[in-house]
C-alpha cells in the first residue's frame, strides 16, 4: 500500500480530499503475517518506535518531508505537519480476522517540554540543538516554537549530542548529529559515532576515527565533528596512554586524536601525546592533582581559520587555546591557561571557554563561561580563589607573529554558565547564543549590549552544548 495522506494542524485526517476524523474509519490500515502485539515491528523512517501498550511513540519524526511508517512488510508515507501531544495518527493493524488499533504520538512521551518568548521584530528561522538530561534529542524548532524535526534514542542519557547543519560545496544540504554508543570509564566525554543525515534526514554515513600506524580505530568523541564535503570530514577522539606521576605510579590518561579523513582515508592525525606541555599545562583535570582525572585537554572546539587553513582548538581543562598548522600539526601559539604567550591580563583572562572560533576578518570570537570549581590544590594558579562570573562573550584581534592582543571587546550574557555554551555572531550587530548549562535560559538572540531579542528558556532538568540560529531564506 502506497498511499499519501496528511495530517493537518487540528490532527484531522485528509483522504483523497475527503475529511475524516482521526478515530473513525481514517486510520492507516497495515497487515501482518503475525499478531505478537509486543513485540511487533513498527517503524518510523527506519526507527523502531517506544511501545507502551497500543501507544506508539517515535524515535524520530519531522514536518519537512514525509515519514515512512512501516509494519511488517506493508509501508505507508505520511506528512506531518505538526508535531505536537495532541497530534496524533491513528493505526490498525489486521491478521486474519483480528484487527488491533494504535495511537502512534508525534512527540514522544517524554519530549522536554520548551517555551519561548521573543520581539515581533526577530526575523523567522529554525533553531538547531541537542538537549539532554532526563532525556535526549536533536531537534530543530523555528521561531515561532514549532518543532520541525526531533531525533532520540533509548540509550543512556547524553546520546544525542551536538546536531549541526551543513551546505557542501555543491550546495546540498547534510546535519550531524553524535550518537553515544559506549560507556566510558571517563565521564566528562562520551564515545561513538557521528551520525550523517541528508536533507530528509536520512542517514547517508556514520563516521568515526580511522585507524592509523600510531593507534586503532576509535570511537569519536562528541563535541566536536567538522564536514567539509561528501566523505571528507574533521573528526575528534581519545586515546589512552600512561604517564607516571612523581611517585613513580603509572596513571592513565587521554590523548586527544584530532583526524581529518577524506574518502576512507587518513589526511591529517593530530596526536597530543606529542606535545608535553599540553600536558603540564593542565589546570582542571589533571592526572597530577588526581588520578581519577586524566581528561588534561578536553577538547570543546574545533574550527577552521578562514585566513590560513589552521585549526584553532579550544581546551577547556587548560582554559587555553592554541593554533595548530593544519599539515604539520605544528603548535603555532599558545593563548590563555599557564602556557599564555600573549600575556593577557586578569581582566582578559578566560575560564573553561566554549565555541572559539575565528572569523574572516580576524576576530577571534570566544563564549568565556568565567566560572571554575577548582580544589584547593588547583586554584593555586589563579591566586587560591574560585572565579564565579556571569558567562561574556569576548572579541579579540591578535597579531599572531608578535603575539599580542591588538583589541580586546566584551558582550555581557547575564547568565551563569559552569559549562557548555555557543556564540554565533549574526549581521547588525546581532548575536545568537546557546547558554550551556544555564537553567535561566536555552538559548537566546542579543544585541551588543547583550539585550534580549528572543529567548527560549531553560528546559527544567535538560541542559544542550551549542545552539545554532539559521534564517528561514539561507
Amino acid at each position: 500500500m502506497n498511499t499519501k495522506n496528511l495530517i493537518c494542524l487540528f490532527g484531522i485526517l485528509l483522504i483523497s480530499g475527503c475529511m475524516i476524523k482521526q478515530n473513525t474509519t481514517g486510520s492507516l490500515s497495515f497487515h501482518t503475517e503475525t499478531m505478537a502485539t509486543d513485540n511487533l515491528d513498527i517503524l518510523v523512517d527506519d526507527l523502531p518506535v517506544i511501545q507502551q501498550g497500543q501507544n506508539l511513540y517515535p524515535l524520530t519524526a519531522n514536518t519537512r518531508t514525509p515519514l515512512t511508517i512501516k509494519i511488517g512488510e506493508d509501508a505507508q508515507e505520511i506528512s506531518v505537519t505538526k508535531l505536537s501531544s495532541d497530534t496524533t495518527i491513528p493505526l490498525t493493524v489486521h491478521y486474519r480476522d483480528q484487527a488491533v488499533n494504535y495511537t502512534l504520538h508525534t512527540l514522544p512521551k517524554n519530549f522536554p517540554e520548551i517555551t519561548l518568548s521573543q520581539d515581533s521584530k526577530i526575523p523567522s528561522g529554525q533553531i538547531l540543538f541537542s538537549v539532554h538530561g532526563l532525556s535526549s534529542y536533536a531537534i530543530i524548532y523555528d521561531t515561532s516554537g514549532k518543532v520541525v524535526y526531533y531525533r532520540g534514542n533509548n540509550k543512556p542519557q547524553f546520546s544525542m549530542f551536538h546536531l549541526q547543519r551543513w551546505t557542501l560545496p555543491d550546495g546540498q544540504t547534510r546535519y550531524s548529529v553524535h550518537e553515544r554508543e559506549e560507556l566510558s570509564d571517563n565521564k566528562s566525554f562520551f564515545n561513538g559515532s557521528h551520525l550523517v543525515l541528508d536533507d530528509r534526514f536520512r542517514p547517508v554515513d556514520r563516521v568515526r576515527i580511522l585507524p592509523t600506524s600510531t593507534h586503532p580505530a576509535l570511537l569519536a568523541e562528541e563535541h566536536e565533528f567538522i564536514m567539509l564535503d561528501k566523505d571528507h570530514y574533521i573528526v575528534l577522539g581519545y586515546n589512552p596512554y600512561t604517564v607516571k606521576a612523581e611517585n613513580g605510579e603509572s596513571i592513565k590518561v587521554y590523548s586527544g586524536i584530532i583526524q581529518e579523513q577524506k574518502d576512507g582515508r587518513v589526511i591529517m592525525d593530530w596526536d597530543a601525546r606529542n606535545y608535553p606541555e599540553l600536558l603540564s599545562g593542565c589546570i582542571e583535570k589533571c592526572p597530577a592533582l588526581n588520578k581519577q582525572h586524566n581528561d588534561f585537554m578536553h577538547v570543546n572546539s574545533i574550527h577552521i581559520d578562514p585566513n590560513d587553513n589552521n585549526l584553532i582548538v579550544s581546551m577547556a581543562s587548560s582554559y587555553g587555546i592554541i593554533k595548530i598548522h593544519r599539515k604539520t600539526g605544528e603548535i603555532l601559539w599558545h593563548l590563555g591557561g599557564k602556557n599564555d604567550e600573549f600575556g593577557l591580563a586578569d581582566y582578559q583572562r578566560f575560564f573553561r571557554q566554549h565555541d572559539v572560533q575565528m572569523t574572516k576578518e580576524g576576530d577571534l570570537i570566544i563564549f568565556d563561561n568565567a566560572s571554575t570549581n577548582l580544589s584547593p590544590a588547583e586554584q593555586d594558579f589563579y591566586h587560591k580563589k574560585n572565579i564565579e562570573k556571569p558567562a561574556r562573550i569576548l572579541v579579540l584581534k591578535l597579531d599572531e607573529k608578535n603575539k599580542k592582543i591588538t583589541s580586546f571587546k566584551e558582550i555581557p550574557l547575564n547568565f551563569y554558565a559552569k559549562y557548555m555554551g555557543s556564540a554565533q555572531q549574526l549581521p547588525k550587530g546581532k548575536w545568537f547564543v546557546g547558554c550551556g548549562s544555564s537553567t535561566a535560559c536555552t538559548a537566546k538572540m542579543i544585541d551588543e549590549s547583550g539585550a534580549e531579542l528572543f529567548k527560549i528558556n531553560g528546559i527544567p532538568n535538560h541542559q544542550i552544548f551549542r545552539a545554532y540560529y539559521i534564517p528561514t531564506d539561507s
